[in-house]
């Protein structure tokens, strides 16, 4: 409907005055912060009489954010009071669509429920320290004892339970030793 786009066209134009001034007050904001973090490095390292042209520029910068502040409420305020007359002139619309719309046909489509994939795996943490006082552990204990944790959480595997302690237990093991 052309009224419908005139409409918003019409409120982004009363809008993006809004926008224009609220970004020039954060840039100059940006612009004061910056400033004052880098007159605190500068103390440190030079003489507070060098840094009167640096406490001159952030003065200004503190004034010009201050005039974009204003400027920005004074737009705000008077956009706000334009979109509202926009928005209920006449009365005869107050929003641009009712229905949601989908690109789906829901009365030509059946929905089938599949499980979730977190639903059928067990999640299961364990944490294993290969650190001791004593030299004479070998890597063998380690991989012994995360191969029988395995064996233990996936005793519900359908009986692939060994297979995967033999492997986590073969690999370890390999690795350890190189």
């Amino acid at each position: 409907d052309i009224s419908r786009i005139k409409a918003l066209q019409e409120q982004k134009e009363i809008v993006n005055p809004v926008d224009v001034a609220r970004e020039k007050m954060n840039n100059l904001t940006r612009q004061v912060y910056k400033i004052k973090m880098l007159k605190q490095k500068m103390l440190s390292m030079i003489d507070i009489i060098q840094l009167g042209k640096l406490v001159a520029q952030e003065m200004l910068s503190k004034k010009a954010a201050a005039r974009a502040a204003v400027s920005y409420a004074t737009i705000f305020l008077q956009a706000q009071d334009a979109l509202y007359r926009l928005t209920h002139q006449g009365e005869t619309q107050t929003k641009i669509g009712v229905a949601a719309e989908s690109p789906l046909d829901y009365s030509r489509s059946q929905p089938k429920p599949h499980p979730i994939s977190y639903d059928s795996i067990k999640f299961d943490v364990q944490y294993f320290s290969n650190e001791s006082n004593n030299e004479s552990t070998d890597s063998s204990t380690m991989a012994e004892s995360v191969s029988k944790f395995v064996s233990e959480t996936a005793g519900g595997a359908g009986g692939g339970s060994a297979k995967m302690s033999k492997s986590t237990h073969d690999s370890m093991a390999s690795a350890m030793t190189s």
